[in-house]
Formats: structure tokens, sequence, C-alpha cells
């Protein structure tokens, strides 16, 4: 199909900067579906842009090779006004951007129901006052992700409730005071953002039951004064700082690994040992007069905890927190008579020992005996006891725990596993077996090679033994899903823990590593991987060659603080990280590929050597925590710096243009 050309709209767009680039693009979109408009002053649309099958080829152009509709249009960053109606031609459509425009209003829902394949609409930075009324209606767009950040929405409409297939809705920085019903209802929804609103309270159907494959939820800058969230069992990262929240209540927040819940009016302590998964909380600029350090101390994976800013007196509260596995411990800003200045703003590990001091002298926990002791003693009362009888049986199923799932046996002073651990009546445990096996906190200096008959063991926790090895046969334990082996004085891992498929988190911080094995990689599931306070260097990564994207590991959290890296990793390899951090290394750069990383917010690079930032950081359009102190930044002015990552960001976006 061929037309004539707009000569009136071209001649308009001479003068706007757009001119024979704005043909060529047409031209461009003719052949591949993509219309790239991005930047170019535009106060309209071309009116191509809705029969893109008019554009006309040039002499040499292979019509039979053209395409007569558009599968994405990217507008972005221009001077839009009004989106028309003609619009709702591109019923091929995927993906829309109009981000950073001045629409104000769009067309109506039935508009955007002729739209059946779009499925990224970004409608960000605009002067938006409301979302058509209707819009979702039936399902109608399928969208997957949505995008309305900073714009003037007082309102969300109740037909969005009806978009199943929406994965992703960011509407932060907005005038929201409320929130439809049945936001909830939104099974495929992974991603919600409503920071920066005007958010009261969430609905009641919400905190009750929320979407069951939420992993994100941001309702920082709120007015929040209550929250009660139950059965999240999938949310990961919860965002609640600077509202004004007195009551916290995470029941059921199983999978929960990181809690933001900074400046608010909290003054009992969230019991955060009830969620198993997390590693990092902030709890800072708060209330907290009060926090029972035993509870808080049997939190299984944190390892990250901020209570500055508080209103904590007593130290003797605080003092089972010095044994815990903790990486950051702040308590700065409390009135802690018992804890000298230089301590609070010192070392984590001579403020943790400063704690442990403090604790009351007390017989550490019998140690069990080698295996036979009992029998060799006379203690165990006679007969040929069978497989873990005797005394050591018995106290080795009195550390049983959740219906015989979870085997604890932390501060034994044990100097290996005990050979009963493999051979416990099976009444004992639970019908799956052996699920999770605590061991930390021992002397333990090596596993038998038979570790690998524990066939259902999902988690294993070795922190804080004396191991310097490990035996291939670990890579046989199919079902481990979580391992933690910090604070040991490992020199390598096997390369078999390339062979744990289901491995989503690994921690071995504070060890001797030089070199992960190549195989590591090939880990598919692994989500959290933690090598801080190690001997790392960039040959030492096992990646020798880039990474395959068919075989990458989900990576969301990569920790490789405290090394010897001489530049960056290639973080481009792992789009979906979230959290990163690479203080402490002597790199000198900080590479380009960071912007493949759509949905980081975390970017710690302290005490380096970088010079300058690659302006496409600002491309990662979620980064709300970027660490640069330490380093001989040229390119950022201290004032700058000073005024904290949103300033930062915005100076790389200017640059970035």
């Amino acid at each position: 199909m061929r037309g004539n050309r707009n000569e009136a709209f071209f001649k308009q767009s001479a003068t706007q900067g757009g001119g024979r680039s704005l043909q060529s693009a047409l031209v461009a979109a003719r052949k591949d579906g993509v219309l790239r408009l991005r930047s170019r002053g535009l106060t309209a649309l071309p009116p191509e842009a809705f029969n893109i099958g008019s554009v006309e080829l040039p002499q040499d152009g292979k019509w039979w090779e053209t395409r007569e509709t558009l599968e994405r249009l990217d507008a972005s960053e221009n001077s839009l006004e009004v989106l028309p109606s003609e619009v709702s031609a591109l019923g091929e459509l995927i993906e829309l951007n109009l981000s950073n425009n001045n629409i104000s209003k769009l067309p109506d829902a039935e508009v955007w129901a002729c739209l059946e394949r779009l499925a990224d609409l970004r409608l960000s930075h605009n002067a938006l006052r409301e979302l058509p009324e209707g819009l979702g209606h039936a399902g109608r767009p399928p969208l997957v992700r949505l995008h309305v950040a900073h714009n003037e929405l007082s309102a969300l409409p109740d037909s969005m409730c009806a978009i199943t297939t929406i994965e992703e809705i960011d509407a932060s920085h907005n005038r929201l005071s409320a929130l439809p019903d049945g936001l909830n209802g939104l099974r495929s929804l992974r991603t919600l953002c409503l920071a920066h609103n005007a958010l009261v309270e969430l609905p009641r159907s919400f905190g009750a039951s929320p979407p069951p494959n939420l992993a994100t939820l941001d309702l920082s800058e709120n007015r929040l004064s209550s929250l009660g969230l139950t059965c999240a069992t999938n949310l990961r990262s919860l965002q609640l700082s600077k509202n004004r929240l007195s009551q916290l209540s995470l029941d059921g927040c199983d999978a929960l690994q990181e809690l933001m819940a900074a400046h608010n009016a909290l003054r009992v302590m969230p019991a955060l040992e009830r969620c198993l998964r997390l590693a990092t909380a902030d709890l800072s600029s708060n209330q907290i007069g009060e926090v029972d350090g035993t509870r808080l101390a049997t939190a299984p994976s944190l390892t990250r905890l901020d209570l500055s800013n508080n209103s904590l007196r007593d130290v003797a509260q605080l003092a089972p927190l010095g044994a815990m596995p903790l990486v950051t411990l702040s308590l700065q800003g409390n009135m802690l008579r018992g804890l000298p200045h230089v301590v609070l703003t010192g070392p984590v590990s001579k403020l943790l020992a400063s704690l442990h001091a403090k604790l009351p002298n007390e017989p550490p926990p019998p140690a069990f005996a080698p295996a036979g002791a009992a029998h060799a003693s006379g203690v165990g009362g006679g007969g040929g006891g069978s497989g873990g009888g005797g005394a050591l049986g018995e106290s080795l199923a009195s550390a049983l725990q959740k219906g015989g799932s979870h085997l604890v046996i932390c501060d034994r002073g044990l100097s290996e596993l005990p050979e009963e651990t493999f051979s416990l009546e099976p009444s004992l445990l639970s019908e799956a077996g052996l699920l999770a096996l605590d061991a930390s906190r021992n002397a333990i200096a090596c596993l038998p090679a038979h570790i690998d008959l524990l066939a259902s063991l999902q988690e294993l926790r070795l922190s804080h033994n004396a191991l310097r090895s490990l035996p291939d046969s670990l890579g046989d334990c199919a079902s481990l899903d979580l391992l933690f082996l910090d604070h040991n004085s490992l020199a390598e891992l096997p390369p078999s823990l390339g062979g744990l498929q289901r491995l989503r988190e690994l921690d071995c911080a504070s060890n001797a590593l030089n070199r992960l094995p190549p195989q590591l990689w090939r880990c598919r599931r692994l989500a959290r991987l933690v090598c801080t306070a190690n001997q790392l260097t960039s040959d030492g990564l096992g990646l020798e060659a880039r990474v395959d994207p068919a075989v990458a590991p989900p990576l969301e959290l990569l920790d490789l603080g405290e090394n010897r890296l001489a530049c960056c990793p290639p973080l481009g390899d792992w789009p979906t990280l979230r959290e990163v951090h690479l203080q402490k290394n002597g790199m000198g750069d900080l590479t380009a590929s960071v912007e493949r990383c759509a949905g980081l917010n975390t970017l710690d690079i302290r005490d380096n050597e970088i010079g300058t930032l690659p302006p496409e950081l600002a491309r990662c359009e979620v980064l709300q925590a970027l660490s640069i102190s330490g380093n001989p930044l040229w390119s950022i002015p201290h004032h700058v710096q000073g005024k904290g990552t949103a300033a930062v960001m915005e100076l790389l976006a200017r640059r970035l243009g």
C-alpha cells in the first residue's frame, strides 16, 4: 500500500527539529514496525503513525518486506499535549511509550479496548488528572505493565482490577488517597509501586488477602498509620519509609527478604523472627523503646539491621544480637550508655563483640558426644541401640523442631556433624523428612562425604564454623534451596554446586575465597548471592565467558563488597538485579551495562576508585539507594552528592539527554 506524504506535517516538523530525521524514522517504522520519535520536540504525533502503511518508501525500497501497522511506538520526551483517538487504529500495538510529555487527558476507554495486544503502556511524567473510566473493562487492553508515575492522579479506576494479565503497576508520585477494592484480585500482579501519594489506609481486602504473586510493594512516603499484611506468601520487598506507622504486622510474610520502614512512629518492634527469609530490615528513625533481643536473635536469615535514631536505652536487651551473623548493625542515635560512641560508629565486628560480652555468664549448652561415646561410658543403658539410640539419640531427637522437619544444633561446640543426623528414626521426622539443618556457631571443620544422604534437605546453615573445604557430594543434595556458609575458612567452593538447580540463596560471606567456580552461574534459580569480605578478584569470579542468557540465574541480590575486584562485573548479564553491593573493592569504573537492570533499586559502590558515573545509570528508573561516598567522583559535584540519590540521578538524566 502506497500513499502521499503529509507535506504540511513535515514542514511543521522541520521547525521543531524533525525534518528528514523524522521522515527517516517513519520509513524505518514501515520496515520494522517500530516508530522511534523520542526527544524530537513534537507537539503532535504525525498522522502517518496511525497508518504507517501510507508512508512512501524510497525508490529502492522492498515493499514486500514492510509492515502495515506498528508494534511499538516511542514518543517519549516530547511536548505532546493530546493523544488522539486515532490510536485505536493500532490494533497490533504491543508497546506504547508516551512518558515525559504534557498529556493531560487520554482517549475514552472504548479507544483503549481496541488495542487488543497492548501489553506495555508508559505514561509517567505527564499532567494526567485521571485515567479513563472503564479502562481495563473485560481485560482490555491486556496490559502486563502500566507506568503512570509522576502525574496528578487522585484515583485509579475500579475497572483496572479486571486486567488479570497485569504484572507491574507504577503509580508513584501522584495524589492517590484511596485504592480500588479489587486490587487483591490481580492474580498476576508482582510489582506495585505507590510511593509518594496521599494514602491513609489500604482496602481491607488488600491487607487480608494481597495479590497472591505480589513480590514487591512500595508504599513509602504516604500517610499510613497502620498496616497489617497477612498471607502475603510471595512478598519479598516491602517499602514503608516515611509514613506515620504506629502499628505493623507481617504475619504470614514468610518470603519477605527486605523491609524498609524508616521514618515512622513505631513504638513496638515488629515480630521479625516470623519472617524466615528476612535479610534486611531498616527500622531507623522511629520511636522504638524496647527490643526483645532474644526473640530477634532467632530471625534465621537477618544479616542487615538498622535501629538507629530510636529510643533504645537498655543495652542488655540488645546483647543477644552479638551472637547473630550480622553484616550490618546500626544503633547510632539511641541513648545506649553502655556502648561508647567509638564502638557504635566503628566496625560491625567490634560492635557485635561488645554486645556479646554483655550476655550473662551462663554455661554453654552441652555438646553432643562423639558417636559411640555414650556406650563406652555406660550412659547408653546397655543393649545394642539402633541408629542414634542412647543418650546421644535422645539429645539429638530433642533438637528437632517444626514437627520433625527442622534440626537445630547451634552453639553445641561440635567439631563434626553427629553421625546420628543421618539415621534419625523416621517416626521422629516429618512426613517429608528432614527439610532443614542448622548447625551454626560450632567448630565443624569438615562435612562427611555422605552428606548427600540427606536427600530431602532444603536448608543447610553452617555459619560461624571452621570449614576449610566442602565435599563434592554437597552438589548431590538436589533439594537444597538455601545454603549458608558465611564466617568460615573456605578457600574455594566445589564445582559440583553448579548442579544445585533448586538453589535460591547462597551466602559465603567472610571466608577466604579467591575464586568462584564457573559452574555456580548455572544454578538456574539462584536469586541471592552474598560473597562479602573474601579475596575475590575480577578474574576469580568464574566469568571467563559471558553468561548465557538462556541459563543465566535470576539474580536479585549480588553482594561482592569488600573483595579485590579491579573492575565492575557484567551486571547487565543479570537484568533481574534489584540490589547490588560492590563497596570497598578498588574498582576504577562502573560498567554502563548496569542500565539493563531496569528493576535495580539499591547500588552500593562506596569506597572505590571510581572517577565517573555513566549517564546510562539514569535509565534505572527505580534506583532509590545509590551509595557513592569515598570515590574520587570528579564528574559529580560535591553539592549534588550531598543532596542524595535523587539529585545525582537527575544530573545523570540531564547528561543522558
